[in-house]
C-alpha cells in the first residue's frame, strides 16, 4: 500500500496487539462484551468469538483451516459444521440436472 512501510514481524505483532486492545476498550465503552473461546466441530478445532450487546449475543467459530464452523445467536445455532473431509468426492461439486453456467466477460471482477 502506498505510504505504508512493511513492519518487521515483532513490530507487526505489537501493532496488532495494541490495535486489539484499543478495539476492546472501544467495545467496552459502547457496552459490548467480547470473549474468545475454543471448540471442536466435526472433529476440527476452532477458535470462536462471542459478542454481547444490549442483551443480544452472537457467536462465530472458524476452524484452523479457516472454514466457518459455527454461527449462533442468543443461544441457538444458525449454522453448525457437522461433517468434515479434507478430500470430498468430486460429485459434491457437480451441477444439478438442468443447471446452466454463465461466463463473465473478460476483465470483469467479482468483489
Amino acid at each position: 500500500m502506498p505510504g505504508v512501510e512493511p513492519r518487521a514481524p515483532r513490530e507487526a505483532w505489537s501493532y496488532h496487539r495494541s490495535t486489539a486492545f484499543e478495539a476492546a476498550a472501544i467495545a467496552r465503552a459502547y457496552g459490548i462484551k467480547v470473549t474468545t473461546s475454543t471448540a471442536t466441530f466435526a472433529g476440527q478445532p476452532a477458535t470462536c468469538i462471542s459478542a454481547t450487546v444490549r442483551g443480544k449475543s452472537g457467536k462465530y467459530c472458524v476452524t484452523n483451516q479457516g472454514i466457518l464452523a459455527y454461527v449462533g445467536s442468543n443461544g441457538s445455532s444458525v449454522f453448525k459444521m457437522t461433517k468434515y473431509s479434507s478430500k470430498p468426492p468430486a460429485s459434491l461439486f457437480s451441477l444439478p440436472a438442468g443447471a446452466t453456467t454463465q461466463t463473465l466477460p473478460g476483465g470483469t471482477s467479482v468483489p
